[in-house]
């Protein structure tokens, strides 16, 4: 967690540390693809990325244990790779709730302008971002075991 737990650190240290897993990602296909391959991959969009890194987890007959380990982080991740691409490409909306006057952060996709009050539109909460970067953390390190950083105690990001 960042020293300073507010909106702007929080997102700061959520989009630095989606970096850091996307570099594991890279590590690991570069050291696993010909350089062929890893120079086709290398612009993929990151789903796609992960997603043949799983491909490569089985071609390369990794352990059971270790493939199914591999697809729980997947499925951890792809909220949070939501979340990320709602930071990313949307645009923030600052109100406060009629009831209790608490600030709530509302996260809205460009193209949904003028639709951010439905309820598809994605609220976003201080205590939701910090458990999504909690969460995040938890998945950088395992992606680092997988990019062959087990051994290291420092976060890359």
């Amino acid at each position: 967690m960042p020293a300073r737990l507010d909106w702007p650190s929080a997102i700061g240290n959520f989009l630095l540390n989606f970096g850091t897993l996307d570099y594991l990602v890279f590590v690991f296909l570069k050291d696993h693809l010909s350089s062929d391959e890893f120079a086709i991959v290398r612009e993929w969009h990151f789903k796609d990325r992960v997603t043949r890194m799983g491909e490569q987890l089985k071609a390369a007959n990794y352990p059971a244990d270790q493939q199914a380990t591999f697809a729980r982080l997947v499925e951890r991740l792809n909220p949070i790779r939501e979340l990320r691409n709602h930071i990313a490409h949307g645009h923030f909306y600052l109100r406060f709730d009629p009831e209790t006057q608490k600030p709530i952060v509302s996260v809205f996709k460009a193209k949904d302008l003028d639709t951010g009050f439905l309820p598809d539109s994605k609220h976003l909460e201080f205590t939701e971002l910090q458990a999504a970067l909690s969460t995040l953390t938890e998945l950088t390190e395992g992606f680092k075991r997988f990019a062959g950083f087990e051994n290291e105690t420092q976060s890359c990001a």
